[in-house]
């Protein structure tokens, strides 16, 4: 149980104080935008998987156990995604557990955006002096977020420096969280599984979310060996953080919600005091 860990960057290159014309400067000037996609690529190799030393004992390959293991969780593509399209041109196959298994158990680079260039319609054939991308690397149990951003740094600084050019890079990091990881198996999440079970008639798996919270780690740090457990109480159709967010796609599972919690308290005082110092430690 738990979720991923989060580095959010900006990196910028700079070729000059204002735009230059292609026709009479392309090829003379090594280009801000040129570097910037050279970089980024050199960053992920083509499998997927992270290109910066130190990570390589995080990305295993998917063995037959887990795939087995992952196999048995119900977890369906998202709506948009080819492989739910009945009728699509570009359907893909769906691989439910090695989708589980990149999401949960493996680090993973995602590019948000690139802003420099010309965004209006048509074609300008301007070089851009300065080009800055957007993105974020999501880090499993066990890697350290501190020795994560150094080999960043390291590795840009180096690719950077093979281009052997006049131009500026700059690398920001905004945010960075380390993973948090609990133990599904104490007294405390067997409770919440039973709560589960009489809300919804199923029972649910324990998961590592692919995505990544703050408030789990530093609730964690206050309350020691205490377990911390979260539940969720909005529909993936939701949409959370997403630009089609849309929260009420959640309203009719907030009641459900309210009645798990309550089961959940009703279960915890059903334990002995016995399991339930057992569940806190």
């Amino acid at each position: 149980a738990g979720y991923r860990g989060l580095i959010t960057s900006t990196l910028s290159v700079q070729c000059g104080l204002f735009p230059l014309h292609s026709g009479f400067l392309g090829g003379a000037v090594q280009e801000a935008y040129t570097q910037v996609v050279h970089l980024l690529a050199s960053l992920q190799t083509k499998d997927g998987s992270i290109n910066l030393p130190g990570t390589e004992p995080f990305q295993p390959p998917l063995d037959e156990k887990k795939e087995l293991e992952l196999s048995k969780i119900t977890f369906h593509p998202p709506a948009d995604h080819p492989a739910a399209a009945e009728n699509s041109q570009q359907r893909v196959e769906w691989n439910n557990a090695a989708a589980l298994f990149h999401m949960w158990y493996r680090p993973s680079l995602s590019i948000h955006g690139i802003e420099g260039g010309w965004t209006g319609p048509g074609v300008r054939t301007a070089i851009p002096p300065k080009v800055t991308a957007r993105f974020s690397i999501r880090l499993v149990p066990g890697m350290n977020v501190e020795k994560v951003q150094e080999a960043l740094e390291m590795h840009l600084n180096t690719e950077f420096g093979k281009f052997n050019t006049p131009n500026y890079m700059q690398l920001t990091v905004q945010n960075r969280l380390d993973a948090w990881e609990a133990d599904g198996t104490s007294e405390v999440y067997k409770a919440v599984s039973q709560a589960t079970v009489r809300v919804y008639g199923v029972r649910p798996d324990i998961i590592r979310d692919g995505g990544t919270l703050i408030w789990p780690g530093l609730i964690q740090g206050v309350l020691g060996s205490s377990p911390v457990l979260v539940l969720p109480l909005m529909h993936r159709e939701a949409e959370a953080d997403m630009e089609q967010e849309n929260l009420r796609q959640a309203e009719s599972y907030l009641l459900t919600s309210i009645r798990l919690a309550a089961a959940v308290l009703d279960e915890l005082g059903e334990l002995e005091p016995a399991q339930l110092q057992r569940g806190l430690q």
